[in-house]
């Protein structure tokens, strides 16, 4: 099963990597950060989201905001 969307943190590396495209001074070095997206978004579809870790994420969120639990 693939993943429908990145991570927030998925995501600021893919900005983080467009940047870098925007800022590229040589054809080379355009080349070789479309390169790290392609790979990036390869690897970034393969890793199934577990039910659990999403289950777990929202328990320490719902916890951390009623002050039960602490960072």
């Amino acid at each position: 099963m693939l993943k429908q969307a990145l991570t927030p943190e998925e995501k600021a590396i893919y900005l983080e990597l467009l940047q870098d495209l925007i800022n590229a001074g040589t054809e080379l070095e355009i080349k070789r950060i479309e390169d790290e997206i392609l790979k990036f978004l390869r690897k970034a579809r393969e890793l199934p989201v577990s039910i659990e870790a999403k289950d777990e994420k929202a328990a320490a969120a719902h916890y951390i905001r009623a002050g039960i639990l602490k960072n």
